[in-house]
């Protein structure tokens, strides 16, 4: 018998299994992530991931797709928690680095989603 994990539940929904062992899988509760900046728990629906750059790891880079590799972090998408978590320095402490790291992609990311 297939035990259901957390994670595998989207992907039984995508495969129109949509109940086990009398569980309804849409009503599950959604992942709960907290913003290094603001510290407000909420849906990782509703946050920005944030990731070091494969190719370079002094970078950090948005992943709105969630499908880049490494340690990430999870921000508010909105450009008052991205100027409150680098003066916190939480990009550094989150992602465990101990280097400074150039944030500038995920500002111009905020900034372009922000724009109307």
């Amino acid at each position: 018998m297939r035990r259901w994990t957390p994670v595998a539940i989207p992907y039984a929904l995508n495969r129109g299994v949509h109940e086990h062992e009398g569980v309804d899988l849409a009503m599950t509760s959604p992942r709960v992530r907290m913003c290094i900046a603001t510290r407000d728990r909420r849906p990782d629906t509703e946050l920005l991931r944030v990731v070091l750059d494969p190719a370079d790891p002094t970078r950090v880079v948005a992943d709105p797709h969630r499908r880049l590799p490494g340690r990430g972090a999870w921000l508010t998408p909105d450009v008052g928690a991205y100027e409150l978590a680098e003066r916190r320095r939480a990009f550094g402490r989150a992602l465990r680095t101990s280097t400074h790291v150039d944030t500038g992609q995920v500002r111009s990311y905020l900034e372009s989603v922000a724009a109307p």
